[in-house]
C-alpha cells in the first residue's frame, strides 16, 4: 500500500511538474511577446514623433507661404489702389479744366475739350486696364490660397497613415491637435 501510495504521489510530482514546466515556458512567451509589444510600441512612438515633426513642418512651411503671399500682394494691391486714385483725381481735374476752358475760350474752346473729353476716355480705359489687372491680382491671390489645398490634403493622407498605425485613443488625441492647428 505505501508503494502503490508512493508511486501515486510521484506521479502527482511529475504531473506538477510538468504543469511548472508548461507554465515556465508559457511565462517565458509572455514575456518575449511583452518585449515584443514594447518594442513595437517603441517604434510607433518614435514613428508618430517623426510625423509630428513633419507636420509641423508642413505647417510652418504653410504659413510662411501665407505671410510671403501677403507681403508680395500688399504692396501691388496698394500700388494699384493708389494709382486708381490718382487716375480718378486726374480725369477729375482734367474734366474740370475742360469745363473752364470751354467757357473761357468759348467756340474756340470746344475743340480742346473735345481733345481733353479724348483724354479723359483714355483715362478711363487706363482705369479699366487697371481695375481688370486688380482682377488678375485677385485671381492670382485666389490661386495662391488653392496651394495650400495640396499641403492639407497631404497632411491627412499623413494622419490617416498614423490612424491606421495607432490605436484609438491616439488617433483622438492627434484629431484634436490637427483642430487645434487648423485654429491656429
Amino acid at each position: 500500500a505505501l508503494r502503490t501510495d508512493l508511486e501515486y504521489q510521484q506521479r502527482q510530482l511529475q504531473d506538477l511538474t510538468e504543469q511548472l514546466l508548461t507554465r515556465d515556458r508559457k511565462i517565458v512567451q509572455l514575456e518575449k511577446a511583452l518585449s515584443e509589444v514594447k518594442q513595437e510600441n517603441a517604434t510607433l512612438v518614435e514613428e508618430l514623433q517623426q510625423t509630428q515633426i513633419k507636420a509641423q513642418t508642413i505647417q510652418a512651411i504653410h504659413d510662411a507661404i501665407i505671410t510671403e503671399r501677403e507681403h508680395i500682394l500688399a504692396p501691388i494691391i496698394a500700388s494699384q489702389k493708389e494709382q486708381l486714385t490718382q487716375f480718378s483725381q486726374d480725369l477729375q481735374a482734367i474734366n474740370k479744366e475742360s469745363l473752364d476752358s470751354a467757357r473761357t475760350i468759348g467756340m474756340l474752346g470746344q475743340e480742346k475739350l473735345l481733345a481733353e473729353k479724348l483724354k479723359s476716355r483714355d483715362l478711363e480705359l487706363e482705369i479699366k486696364n487697371l481695375q481688370e489687372q486688380i482682377k488678375d491680382l485677385q485671381q492670382t491671390l485666389l490661386k495662391t490660397k488653392n496651394l495650400q489645398i495640396p499641403l492639407q490634403n497631404r497632411l491627412k493622407q499623413q494622419e490617416q497613415l498614423i490612424a491606421n498605425c495607432l490605436d484609438p485613443k491616439k488617433v483622438e488625441q492627434l484629431k484634436r491637435q490637427e483642430s487645434e492647428m487648423s485654429n491656429v
